[in-house]
């Protein structure tokens, strides 16, 4: 009778204790949901101090363009995106967001989705993009840290992305002939560089200079033949140029071809390198 009363006090005492510990499990998972949801909204209103408690002293991040930061880097590439920024966050959310736990650990993964906007853009045009990320969390003196963080890219849709792009080619033939200087300084990234027809290696500042030199006067300028090969966010684009016009008041006539290399970069596409080849009978 004793053993039985015995077995009965400890069925009752595991019973207790898993229920406690279910509790427990529930409170954290629904802290560490709303933790997400608020580390959304602190990039919304790109508030740092949030992060720089938040973010453990030994946090890590793996992003998607394959740099490791820890915090110190994380926290200043944010101040500096607050000071000058690259692209305007219209809007971020977390969905199917999923949380496991490991002792005092926790491991979140989840998809996530933003909208943003090119900055200097005379015809900004809203970019949604979308990927899955992987978070730990350590339970640290009774409160939940970011630890460590892995965060992926999906793909850009290969229709927007293409439509995008040879808009961005043909704004750069319509400024050649208007010698519209903020345009090339947007659109140009700034380690550009152009080989031009004798191999002279030119950067993104002499080029923009020679571009709108009143020595060059164009009449007419043409591009044909153009085809363009995407790769995620780096793209080619090869064509034939044909162009007319004056340097330093004598007639020239021009035909070649061309190679650009342009990068996906803060929600616009920009140059990074070109290289022109004039054909034989150019004069």
């Amino acid at each position: 009778m004793k053993n039985l009363k015995l077995i009965a006090v400890l069925i009752v005492t595991i019973i207790f204790s898993n229920c406690s510990e279910n509790k427990n499990s529930s409170n954290d998972e629904q802290e560490i949901r709303n933790l997400i949801s608020l580390y959304d909204e602190a990039a919304m209103k790109n508030d740092i101090g949030f992060y720089e408690t938040n973010l453990a002293p030994d946090y890590q991040i793996a992003t998607s363009e394959g740099s490791f930061e820890n915090k110190k880097s994380s926290l200043q590439f944010m101040k500096q995106e607050l000071e000058n920024p690259s692209y305007k966050l219209i809007s971020l959310k977390s969905d199917s967001v999923q949380v496991h736990f490991i002792g005092n650990a926790a491991v979140v993964s989840g998809k996530w989705l933003s909208t943003t906007q090119a900055l200097k853009d005379s015809n900004p045009v809203m970019h949604n993009d979308e990927g899955r990320y992987t978070s730990i969390l350590e339970k640290r003196d009774g409160k939940w840290m970011m630890v460590s963080e892995h965060v992926s890219d999906k793909p850009h849709n290969k229709t927007e992305i293409e439509a995008s792009l040879k808009a961005a080619s043909e704004s750069y033939d319509k400024g050649l002939m208007t010698k519209d200087k903020a345009l090339f300084s947007d659109l140009f990234a700034d380690d550009y560089a152009s080989t031009g027809r004798e191999g002279k290696l030119t950067n993104k500042e002499d080029e923009i200079n020679q571009m709108m030199s009143s020595d060059v006067v164009f009449l007419t300028s043409n591009t044909d033949d153009k085809n363009f090969r995407i790769y995620r966010n780096t793209a080619v684009e090869t064509g034939k140029f044909s162009s007319t016009g004056t340097y330093k008041g004598k007639p020239f006539s021009e035909t070649g071809r061309y190679t650009t290399t342009w990068i996906y970069r803060d929600g616009k596409w920009k140059i990074v390198a070109d290289h022109t080849s004039p054909m034989p009978d150019s004069k």
